[in-house]
């Protein structure tokens, strides 16, 4: 019984996690930016401050033609900021 609900709680917050990501909103910013070959990798548990909901991994092209990898951080009552690795 114990590890049905270790497995309960486990995958509830993947659910979760994977709910706190802004897919569309970091691919339009990154396109407005000049980026291409957009990939997003879901939520990233580092890269931002506490105060940032939601936290959406990337990889792209950048403009120069240089790969790049960061992270989309934002919250409720904000805009988002790219952060790069």
């Amino acid at each position: 019984m114990k590890n049905i609900l270790k497995l309960i709680l486990v995958l509830s917050a993947v659910f979760v996690l994977t709910g706190c990501t802004e897919k569309d909103k970091t691919e339009a910013l990154l396109k407005k930016q000049g980026y291409t070959y957009i990939t997003i990798n879901g939520y990233s548990f580092f890269g931002c401050s506490k105060g940032d909901t939601f936290r959406t991994k990337f990889y792209a092209k950048s403009p120069s033609g240089e790969t790049i990898s960061g992270v989309a951080c934002s919250g409720w009552l904000k805009g988002t900021t790219l952060r790069f690795d």
